[in-house]
C-alpha cells in the first residue's frame, strides 16, 4: 500500500499536484488507533527526531551543567529560521560551553526568514553558521561533547559517542533495535535515522508520556515539552506552520515538522 493520496490540489478544473503520504495514530502501548497508507512505510524522521535528539543534552546533565536557559533547550530542539531571537539563543549555547560559530558544522544557508536574508543583503553581510535551521541542535550536540570531554571536530560522524548517545535513545523511544534503523546524512550532515512511520509514532508517543523510563529520562521528557509549547515562536518561527500551529493549540499538544 505504502504512501496513498493525501491531499489533490486544484487550480479551475484541472488537477495541479497530488501530496502522498502515511499518517499513522498509535496509543502509548504501541497500538495503532488510527491510520492512512502503510504504518511500516518506511522513511527518515529527519527533523522532527530533534526533540528525541536533545533528550541526552537535559538526562545527562549537560543542560544542568551549563545552566542552559528554557529558550536554549528549546531552540536545540527546533528547525529555526534564523531571525534574531532564533540567533540569540543559540549564542546562548555556544557561549556558555566556551564555543563559537567555528565550532559548529551544521553548514552555512540563508536565513528562512526573508527578512532577515534580506537584511543580511542589504549589509552586505554573508550568513553564519548560527543562521541554519539546525544550529540549535548542533550546539546541544556540541554540549554534550564539551560535557564528556570528548572530541569536538567530528562530533557529527555517525561513530563520535555523541552520535551513538542519540541513536540509542531513538531506538529506546521507538522501541525497536538499534540495529534496525537506517542511517543517512541530513542537511546538516548528522546522521538520520530510517524507521517505519509507526515507530516514529511511538517515538513521540512515549516522548510525550514517559511512563516507560526512569525518572532522569522522564523529567527530561517533560522539560523538552513544556519549553517546546512554551516557546513556539523558537520552534520555527514568523509565519511557519508549526509555530502557528504551537500558539493555537497552546498546551494540547507538542509539534515539530521534519523539514
Amino acid at each position: 500500500m505504502g504512501a496513498i493520496k493525501l491531499v489533490e490540489v486544484t487550480r479551475g478544473d484541472m488537477v495541479e499536484s497530488i501530496h502522498r503520504g502515511v499518517v499513522v495514530v498509535v496509543d502509548i502501548e504501541g497500538t495503532v488507533v488510527a491510520s492512512l497508507g502503510d504504518p511500516d512505510y518506511q522513511t527518515f524522521m529527519r527533523s522532527a527526531a530533534k526533540p528525541i535528539q536533545a533528550l541526552p543534552v537535559v538526562e545527562s546533565g549537560t543542560a544542568n551543567y551549563f545552566k542552559f536557559s528554557e529558550k536554549e533547550l528549546a531552540i536545540i530542539t527546533a528547525s529555526h529560521s534564523g531571525e534574531a531571537e532564533h540567533q540569540e539563543a543559540v549564542m546562548g549555547i555556544l557561549d556558555k560551553i566556551g564555543l563559537n560559530q567555528g565550532n559548529l558544522l551544521c553548514g552555512i544557508t540563508n536565513p528562512l526568514h526573508k527578512p532577515t536574508a534580506s537584511k543580511l543583503a542589504l549589509e552586505n553581510r554573508k550568513p553564519e553558521p548560527v543562521h541554519c535551521p539546525c544550529s540549535g541542535k548542533h550546539g546541544g550536540m556540541l554540549a554534550l561533547a564539551v560535557y564528556k570531554l570528548l572530541s569536538l571536530h567530528d562530533y557529527y560522524l555517525l561513530d563520535h559517542p555523541v552520535q551513538q548517545i542519540m541513536l540509542e535513545t531513538m531506538a529506546d523511544l521507538a522501541e525497536i533495535p538499534k540495529k534496525v534503523i537506517k542511517i543517512g546524512i541530513d542537511g546538516c550532515g548528522v546522521p538520520v535515522f530510517g524507521m517505519s512511520v509507526k515507530a516514529m509514532a511511538q517515538a513521540y508517543a512515549n516522548f510525550v508520556r514517559p511512563l516507560k523510563f526512569n525518572g532522569d529520562r522522564q523529567e527530561a521528557c517533560r522539560i523538552l515539552n513544556r519549553v517546546m509549547i512554551k516557546y513556539p515562536h523558537l520552534m520555527a518561527g514568523s509565519g511557519r506552520f508549526t509555530t502557528i500551529l504551537l500558539e493555537q493549540m497552546k498546551s494540547k499538544i507538542v509539534a515539530k515538522d521534519g523539514t
